[in-house]
């Protein structure tokens, strides 16, 4: 961070140059929606094919 000083010496303003940031990405809200939708699709219709080979 930079300090610039205007007249009478006083901060006039701060520059900040580089931002660090450091974490683990998160998933979005709707990416684990569809994920959810996803299995329970994939759940009911493989409960939809078990039950039209044992007819």
């Amino acid at each position: 961070m930079n300090t610039f000083y205007g007249p009478g010496g006083q901060p006039n303003f701060h520059q900040v140059r580089e931002v660090g940031f450091n974490g683990e990405p998160v998933p979005e809200p709707l990416t684990i929606m569809g994920a959810g939708v996803a299995i329970a699709f994939g759940a009911s219709f493989k409960r939809k094919l078990a039950k039209k080979a044992t007819k």
